[in-house]
């Protein structure tokens, strides 16, 4: 092709248009190359193009000199040729290194291995062997000790039923036979009351001494149940409060209200009878059933009693 640009040197450029065309035809576009787009950034050259001289060629006013490009279009055809459009070990290694750059860090915690758990030896095996005949037989005296000790704890008689203990097979007919018997006191020092059969009674200081300091007498008045708490002027929740009764299987029944009469008293030795007065001893008596326990009051001397029933001193 020749071309003149006014007075100007004539240019000639010797172009083989159907080999640059083949060339152009055989360069990989940017989306079939495979490339990532970051690889095909604005911000680096652009690739090879074999009319960018000719266009130049065409807009310049003044152009010196001739060009000859079929060499220059022969070498960027070859070098295009011999670019390599599949990915090399070195590319996919700097995409994988960016990909581990950006990605978002794991929590260490899953990554953790289990810790691995030792396998029971010979030595500890033998340790078990020896060791749990000892926790067998520490575990068999244990049960032993309890059982033993629940025994003992249930077979035991409690305190109301050592109380209820029978002292008398006799029948009881009347009332006075509920009050029959030998009845000591508790207190240190006290004194003890004995109600015979045939409805005399002593006082005595001492429970089984019937020689000395004593009053002795009949029994005049024998009352029972809400007629012994009429006559003593008091209700019986009054009654079990002032004797301090916390026993619930006590009844009315259970309470009398005695009238003694003495004839007859000695003191060190001496014989008062002579100075006696003409009122009765009366005496609150509260006990249940045949048991050896009962409470007692004595309105003259104002004294309480917690009697305890001794065959040894009974007439």
């Amino acid at each position: 092709m020749t071309k003149r640009v006014d007075n100007s040197e004539e240019i000639i450029v010797n172009v083989k248009t159907s080999r640059v065309e083949t060339l152009v035809d055989d360069l990989p576009s940017a989306k079939d190359s495979g490339l990532k787009p970051s690889l095909i950034s604005t911000n680096e050259p652009e690739p090879f193009n074999p009319f960018s001289a000719l266009d130049s060629a065409q807009s310049s006013e003044v152009v010196s000199g001739t060009i000859e490009v079929n060499d220059e279009l022969d070498a960027a055809a070859e070098a295009v040729t011999a670019k390599e459009i599949t990915p090399t070990p070195e590319s996919v290694a700097a995409e994988l290194k960016e990909v581990a750059e950006h990605a978002a860090p794991v929590d260490d915690e899953l990554d953790d291995e289990p810790e691995t758990i030792a396998a029971p030896t010979s030595d500890d095996k033998t340790k078990e062997k020896k060791i749990l005949p000892i926790i067998i037989a520490v575990c068999v005296v244990c049960i032993a000790i309890i059982a033993v000790c629940l025994f003992l704890y249930f077979s035991k008689p409690s305190e109301t039923e050592a109380d209820d203990e029978v002292v008398d097979n006799r029948p009881k007919t009347t009332t006075y036979d509920y009050v029959v018997g030998a009845w000591e006191s508790q207190a240190e020092g006290g004194s003890c009351y004995v109600l015979s059969e045939g409805k005399t009674f002593y006082w005595l200081r001492n429970c089984g001494d019937y020689d000395d300091n004593y009053y002795y007498g009949n029994v005049d008045i024998i009352l029972r149940g809400q007629k012994a708490l009429s006559g003593a002027g008091m209700s019986f929740d009054e009654a079990k409060k002032m004797l301090q009764i916390d026993d619930d299987r006590i009844t009315e029944d259970d309470v009398f209200l005695i009238n003694l009469q003495s004839t007859e008293r000695k003191v060190g030795g001496v014989d008062t009878t002579s100075t006696l007065g003409a009122d009765p001893i009366r005496l609150l008596f509260v006990r249940h059933g045949s048991s050896s326990k009962a409470y007692g009051y004595q309105f003259n001397s104002g004294d309480m009693y917690v009697f305890a029933y001794s065959s040894e001193s009974v007439l």
